[in-house]
């Protein structure tokens, strides 16, 4: 889900529904309290005589959490959720996906709204090993091909540099091992989450589900999304700052906003060359070790 094109729901109204009439229409959020207020009495699904609203579709379910949003999820939480989520990283929202998937949680909004929040304490890694890019003739990679399992076992070869010392000076050895039944019990002993392109280290994974309650979420959330909106008004702005102003002739660039400077970064041309002349390691057509 591309929550940068932000959360649309259909709303209904409860207590016209129960009369026989069918009254509801979608909404993106996020939106301001004054437009959700206009927006309900527009399409007549709020009044003295017809308070009750409720959720009666998503176009998309937030995180796949079909349990967790349904009819009877506050439009306040959802507002209050794509607030977040519009502000967030994508690699961020990519770790609680992960998580959500991974994990029996969470169990109501504000705990995902928390699990957000902290998503820089979710341990996440990469699959990363020497060969996993290897492509074979009908153009699948290694790491494609191979089970999670498999590529976990491959990832702590790589992090076992005397283990992985042994099996390179030994081509039997490296040929009968079997990584897929290495990465599982490893998993199994450290309590690691597999996933299709990476794992998570639950041991070290360091949220707190309740650790904002509603009223400080709230705070967190609204005075962050009021700083975020302040900045994105200021884009065009700074869109029209020339080129060398961020990158001098030595190579060193700088970012200044309203009188913010961040630290400057020494990147020459020489270094720029260097890196993009680094050779990639040759591999075998079916991956590491040429099998």
């Amino acid at each position: 889900m591309d929550y940068q094109n932000r959360i649309t729901v259909c709303i209904g109204n409860w207590g016209y529904y129960s009369e026989g009439y069918l009254h509801d229409a979608r909404i993106t959020l996020p939106k301001t309290e004054q437009e959700i207020k206009d927006f309900l009495e527009v399409n007549r699904l709020s009044d003295a005589q017809h308070e009750e609203i409720y959720i009666s579709d998503y176009d998309e379910v937030p995180f796949g959490l079909d349990s967790l949003f349904t009819e009877h999820t506050h439009l306040d939480d959802l507002n209050l959720l794509a607030k977040q989520v519009s502000m967030a990283y994508p690699s961020d929202l990519e770790k609680v996906e992960a998580y959500v998937q991974a994990e029996d949680a969470p169990s109501t909004v504000l705990e995902l709204m928390n699990l957000i929040e902290q998503a820089d304490g979710i341990a996440m890694f990469d699959y990363c090993y020497d060969g996993m890019d290897a492509v074979d003739k009908w153009g699948d990679s290694y790491i494609h091909r191979a089970s999670n399992n498999k590529n976990f076992g491959h990832t702590m070869v790589e992090q076992n540099p005397d283990l992985k010392a042994v099996l390179e000076a030994d081509s039997d050895a490296m040929s009968a091992f079997d990584f897929e039944r290495y990465g599982q019990m490893i998993a199994e002993r450290d309590n690691i989450t597999l996933l299709e392109n990476g794992y998570i280290d639950v041991i070290n994974t360091e949220v707190s589900l309740d650790y904002y309650d509603k009223d400080e979420m709230k705070e967190e959330i609204e005075s962050a999304y009021e700083a975020y909106e302040a900045h994105e008004g200021n884009t065009a702005k700074d869109k029209d700052i020339e080129k060398e102003g961020f990158l001098k002739p030595s190579g060193t660039y700088e970012l200044e906003y309203e009188g913010l400077f961040l630290p400057k970064k020494e990147y020459g041309i020489d270094q720029l060359m260097a890196d993009l002349s680094d050779e990639t390691p040759e591999t075998g057509e079916d991956g590491p070790g040429g099998r």
